[in-house]
């Protein structure tokens, strides 16, 4: 193959011969291993397969760098008031002298628990300008983690939502903060939103009284400001810490870099979707999720969008959203397009959603065609995308696109990324369709877990083609095209209490959800005191076959006998209301392996909260 007038070094040489390979302009026999044929580059344009990462660019630099030259463009839509970017970017230099005049320097940890406002998203910007640490706590957390939060990273200083003040006072007021400012979710809210929300705070708050290192959003507004240039940052300077959701271990810092955070805005550029700069981005994540701040915050305002910030969402929410705003893009998680799913009016129109972007976790084979049924029935031009990525990996991995959708895949990896499946904890890669460990290397991947380096070389090891892989603990296949498929999750493997036996929990979901009367289920490991741990399935009916759940207990029963090894069956059955979530959206698993113990479930703030069912 000839190459003239590109100048490119032997990495780039070798993606680039790929990229002709497997569009079949030369000819060459792949080897089977992902991590050298990169298959997916076929769905990527030449650009996206010689371009660099951008490098040297403080996450700040590289959202303005992209928007300078349209000040008048929308950025932000709160409660219908509209910000351009020539207004963000005034904000974001008067917070950050702001917070300087109250001694906060680069290389200080802040702390941020708040839901996505404009406050939050012009006091992260502002932060990274002066190469300040946000830390982003979710505002729902008790007093103990926050707590807990605080002395681990030494914050100088929390932004805490109004809100929660009463019931995190007792952590403040334990840790070693020089500033707490208590900030409302109105400030930027059309008077109307302020003034109902503001007189229930009000309310909330009352009696309180406020410690003499808090100050109020008003008072922080009343600081003197002047221009502060911005501050020279190395690429793997820390952007951002963010905690993991907990779902099946103790939560861990998980530390991100501006490099990571602009190699994720950046590859998102490099793909096929249509993200057209002054469409419209619904923000359904909250910020204090990597997923949040990073892709539903950060993404969209590199990309130009125009960002639609919801500080509360729940099904409702977002199918209002989507009915009120003509949306091009979102990225939430599947729960919410369930809920979409099951919207039975009219009134709706998707023709202009080229985004309908899903992660976090994945839905049984029916509940996916259900929705993408939905969402073809409704104009929407494209599928249901779906994703696959953790934290640690800047949100997101691998991505579908239009042309390669698959019911139930996860899509192909970035341009940016390579990854590969291997014998789980080795090094040892597997080829493709073989089933083992998703790895992945490549710019998104994590710096480390905060004070942990005991947790970091377990996830982070450096292989012996000199490259630091992330193993994610996720077990899965890559089909030949380079479509990834997660199966099952290392963590959640369930080891039966009398043999021994090793049983993965979402091949049993998967078979009885293909009962037409299911609607969702999980499986996990549960603790009995005479056979100790067994699979327990807990199912959720739909709403006409709810009245009956013996009758269906027994014809699952019979489809697993049919469908599973005997080992593999569940030893318990039941039938509960709706599934529980964390405050991140995900199963809330932990709840599920101690029994709900006859509890039932209700929808608020987009997560499920637990509460005992009156008698």
């Amino acid at each position: 193959m000839e190459i003239k007038n590109l100048q490119l070094n032997d990495e780039k040489l070798r993606d680039l011969y790929l990229k002709k390979l497997s569009l079949g302009e030369i000819q060459g026999p792949p080897n089977g291993k992902a991590s050298q044929d990169k298959p997916w580059l076929k769905y990527y344009s030449d650009t996206a397969i010689i371009s660099d990462v951008p490098e040297g660019l403080s996450v700040y630099e590289y959202m303005k760098s992209k928007n300078i030259a349209n000040p008048n463009r929308i950025a932000i839509n709160y409660f219908g008031r509209l910000y351009t970017y020539g207004d963000l970017f005034q904000i974001i230099d008067e917070y950050s002298s702001k917070y300087s005049n109250l001694g906060v320097k680069k290389g200080d940890i802040v702390s941020i628990c708040m839901p996505s406002t404009p406050e939050t998203v012009a006091s992260f910007y502002a932060l990274n300008k002066m190469g300040v640490v946000c830390d982003m706590i979710d505002p729902r957390s008790n007093p103990e983690q926050l707590e807990y939060y605080l002395k681990e990273n030494n914050s100088k200083l929390l932004i805490l939502c109004e809100n929660y003040y009463k019931k995190l006072k007792l952590a403040c007021d334990k840790s070693n903060l020089d500033h707490v400012i208590l900030c409302p979710i109105t400030p930027s809210a059309p008077l109307k939103v302020r003034f109902v929300v503001d007189t229930k705070v009000a309310f909330d708050n009352r009696g309180v009284k406020k410690s003499d290192n808090v100050m109020t959003w008003k008072e922080f507004k009343e600081i003197d400001s002047y221009y502060l240039s911005d501050t020279d940052l190395h690429p793997q300077d820390i952007a951002i810490i963010v905690h993991s959701s907990g779902t099946t271990s103790l939560p861990k810092g998980i530390v991100l870099t501006n490099r990571n955070l602009n190699a994720l805005a950046f590859q998102y550029k490099l793909t096929s979707l249509k993200t057209d700069p002054g469409s419209k981005f619904l923000s359904v994540i909250p910020a204090f999720a990597s997923f949040g701040m990073v892709a539903s915050i950060n993404l969209p305002f590199t990309l130009s969008m125009e960002n639609i910030l919801l500080p509360m969402v729940n099904g409702k929410i977002f199918i209002q959203n989507m009915k009120k705003n003509k949306i091009s893009f979102t990225l939430t998680i599947p729960s919410s397009f369930v809920a979409l799913s099951k919207y039975k009016g009219k009134d709706i129109d998707l023709s202009g959603l080229y985004g309908p972007g899903s992660g976090g976790y994945s839905l049984n084979s029916s509940e996916e065609k259900s929705v993408q049924d939905y969402l073809k029935e409704n104009g929407c031009p494209v599928p249901m995308l779906k994703g696959w990525g953790m934290s640690e990996l800047s949100s997101t991995a691998c991505l579908e696109l239009p042309e390669c959708s698959k019911l139930l895949s996860s899509g192909i990896p970035l341009p940016k990324n390579v990854v590969s499946i291997f014998e789980p904890g080795t090094e040892n890669e597997l080829s493709y369709n073989e089933e083992g460990e998703v790895c992945v290397t490549g710019p998104t991947v994590m710096k480390c877990y905060l004070n942990n380096p005991e947790k970091t070389s377990k996830v982070l090891r450096k292989h012996s083609d000199g490259k630091v892989w992330l193993h994610s603990c996720d077990i899965g296949v890559m089909d030949s095209d380079g479509r990834v498929t997660i199966v099952n999750r290392l963590e959640r493997m369930i080891i039966k209490g009398i043999d021994g036996f090793k049983i993965f929990p979402q091949k049993i979901e998967e078979v009885i959800a293909t009962a037409s009367f299911v609607e969702s289920c999980v499986v996990v490991g549960y603790n009995t005191d005479k056979s100790g741990i067994v699979p327990k399935a807990y199912i959720v009916l739909k709403e006409e076959y709810q009245n009956n759940p013996e009758a269906a207990i027994e014809e699952i029963k019979k489809i697993c006998l049919a469908k599973l090894s005997v080992r593999a069956i569940p030893d318990i059955f039941e039938v509960i209301n709706s599934m529980p979530y964390t405050s991140m959206g995900k199963i809330d698993f932990k709840l599920l392996e101690k029994g709900l113990n006859n509890q039932e479930t209700e929808d608020t703030l987009g997560v499920q909260k637990v509460k005992k069912r009156k008698n």
